[in-house]
């Protein structure tokens, strides 16, 4: 893999938290519970980040069959991380739900990346 992956991948990341953000933000103001918002956002853009990075990032041309389930076990990974650290700073610390939302999304990046590149999308 070359060392760009890194670069589009934090990239698609960018649309996918604008777009992530705007649902959870949206449901949470709307008075959806804050574990929901956060679910929902990210469910959405978990899909958007999938079809963004098999064709434009590591350009798979594995089925959706076989990329796919390894995607979702790493996405649902890195969520199980996010979600762990969002109660955490949200509940335990009672810090804002927006910035809760922000720090935990950095070690889902982290931990979905790894992933990414190492198990799901690398080269063979």
């Amino acid at each position: 893999m070359n060392k760009h992956h890194f670069f589009r991948y934090i990239f698609i990341g960018i649309f996918n938290t604008i777009t992530g953000y705007g649902i959870t933000f949206y449901l949470f103001y709307l008075g959806t519970m804050a574990e929901l918002s956060n679910f929902l956002g990210y469910a959405i853009g978990i899909l958007l980040s999938y079809f963004l990075n098999k064709k434009y990032n590591f350009k798979s041309n594995n089925s959706h069959i076989k990329d796919f389930p390894k995607f979702a076990i790493s996405m649902f990974t890195a969520y199980i991380v996010n979600l762990i650290i969002l109660i955490i700073i949200f509940r335990y610390y009672e810090l804002s739900f927006y910035l809760a939302q922000v720090l935990a999304s950095v070690g889902y990046v982290l931990v979905g990346y790894i992933l990414s590149k190492h198990y799901v999308f690398r080269e063979r």
